[in-house]
């Protein structure tokens, strides 16, 4: 026998409670069944809405083994997946989720039954909700609670606002929409997971979490190598789905820019997808995502690890695939006492690394109106103080008529227009959301954090990516009010309804 054969056979040889023993438990009735199992296997995705477990029993008749207890398990029935690792009292919970299909054969001697986490819940149930400039966190908590599934963490990411009508839509649906609105405004992938809430025991609670797919989650001390677990791999490649370059469309319908990846284009040919402004998303982010080069196809069967579940990174090393991957779709199988597991792979594009990819044009186009202002912007008056207080004069009382309650971006906007003709700009292009407004600001050199700057009459405070009022001095402000839906003068811009200060806008100095 050749001298890899000799190591593939040994590879064969090792089988999973080498490490430790997978226990699997009815929770329904606190009943143990792991010695009825004879396979199992157990999946997810970050496409997929729930993660499964298939799992069959021994199982037989009076008739053909009067002697034998059959071990009954019901739809509907809680089941627990546990690994305990060999010479430790620690247990990971792997798996908890309900009985959904069984099936029997009458000539057999097992039983299958198929049983799915919580998220099947969300992607079953449907609601009818409306959220009005709600953040997404707030809404996939509401969602979730409203179907008593239970909330445990969500990525700050989600944080942005978001306002849609959920009609009828799957709670699923709506978890995707607010993942869909981070993913355009921040450029990550994200996924909701059911997971164990920290430091509980066997059958504790099981938490939904949104997490963000960005690299960080790499599976410790493990590597998949051809010279030690790696069973076989497959890698090919496909232009099908390629995307390499994005026309950028006003809100008039004029293209104003392209965002492209020059070298594919000159080696593959034009294939181009339109992106249509859309005012809460940072329109370049947006574009830059329906950009796609050359699909690659990885895809690899290795000996088992538990912690090799979509969504986190591995290590690889093998002919055609090396370096870090992020999983996308695992497949876990038990049998005959080989654990095995089979996973799909992508590679880890960061945000900001469209490697190749250029700007022509105007990529970040503005709203072409002024949206039913009722003001004129000023001329950008150079004293600040005679201009706030024309400023001031001018806006207060007024609203924002397309969103009396939303029209923050446009009040301070419009009042610092009196006297800083960056602002003057930003009120005629129409500008009219908070993280647009950042942006435009940073790009401009007038962004700062807050306590970074001495604040100074005549500049813009801004509450995280939610919220901005304008400075008057001291304590004071003036801004839109969205209880009172009206632009407002007030006395404390630190009490903002639980809103903190993040960061100050320098229109005080042009």
């Amino acid at each position: 026998m050749a001298a890899n054969e000799e190591k593939d056979e040994e590879k064969k040889e090792l089988v999973y409670y080498s490490d430790g023993e997978f226990r699997f438990y009815k929770l329904t009735t606190n009943g143990e069944f792991t010695n009825y199992v004879t396979s199992f296997n157990w999946s997810g995705s970050l496409e997929a809405a729930a993660r499964s477990v298939n799992f069959t029993i021994a199982y037989t008749t009076p008739k053909k083994d009067a002697d034998f207890k059959n071990m009954q398990i019901d739809l509907g029935e809680r089941i627990l997946m546990i690994f305990v690792p060999r010479n430790t009292a620690k247990v990971i919970m792997l798996f908890n989720g309900v009985v959904f299909l069984k099936n029997r054969s009458s000539d057999g001697y097992s039983m299958d039954f198929t049983a799915f986490d919580d998220m099947v819940y969300l992607a079953k149930s449907e609601v009818q909700m409306k959220f009005s400039n709600m953040p997404a966190k707030d809404i996939i908590t509401q969602t979730c609670n409203s179907l008593n599934v239970k909330v445990g963490n969500i990525h700050e990411d989600f944080n942005i606002k978001c306002d849609f009508i959920a009609d009828k839509m799957t709670a699923t649906e709506v978890i995707n929409k607010c993942i869909k609105a981070c993913e355009a405004q921040y450029g990550w992938r994200y996924k909701a997971v059911i997971l164990p809430s920290e430091g509980k025991e066997k059958g504790g609670k099981w938490l939904l979490n949104v997490v963000r797919a960005d690299g960080n989650d790499v599976v410790a001390n493990f590597k998949i190598s051809d010279e030690t677990n790696l069973l076989s791999a497959q890698h090919g490649s496909s232009i099908e789905d390629m995307v390499n370059q994005v026309a950028i469309v006003n809100d008039n319908g004029d293209v104003t820019g392209y965002i492209k990846l020059p070298e594919e284009i000159k080696k593959y040919g034009l294939i181009q997808k339109v992106y249509k402004y859309n005012q809460k998303e940072v329109t370049e982010n947006a574009a830059k995502l329906l950009l796609k080069k050359v699909k690659e196809h990885s895809s690899l069967s290795a000996l088992g690890n538990i912690e090799c579940v979509s969504g986190f990174v591995i290590d690889v090393e093998e002919e055609q695939i090396k370096g870090q991957f992020m999983i996308i779709a695992d497949r876990h199988s038990v049998q005959n006492g080989q654990y095995r597991m089979e996973l799909t792979l992508d590679y880890i594009v960061k945000p900001d690394d469209r490697t190749g990819a250029v700007s022509e044009g105007n990529v970040n186009p503005m709203p072409t109106k002024n949206n039913g202002a009722k003001k004129k912007a000023g001329q950008g008056i150079k004293a600040v103080k005679p201009g706030l207080s024309e400023g001031i004069n001018a806006f207060k009382g007024q609203s924002y008529t397309p969103d009396p309650k939303n029209g923050c971006v446009w009040a301070a906007t419009g009042i610092s227009s009196y006297y800083s003709p960056w602002a003057a700009e930003q009120f005629n292009n129409g500008v009219v959301y908070v993280p647009t407004l950042i942006q435009n600001a940073r790009a401009a050199g007038m962004y700062h954090r807050y306590g970074e700057c001495t604040l100074e009459p005549g500049d813009i405070i801004v509450y995280g990516d939610s919220h901005v009022v304008v400075s008057t001095g001291g304590y004071g402000y003036a801004g839109n009010s969205s209880s009172k839906k009206k632009v407002v003068v007030g006395s404390d811009f630190t009490n903002m309804s639980g809103k903190y200060a993040t960061g100050v806008i320098k229109t005080s100095r042009g």
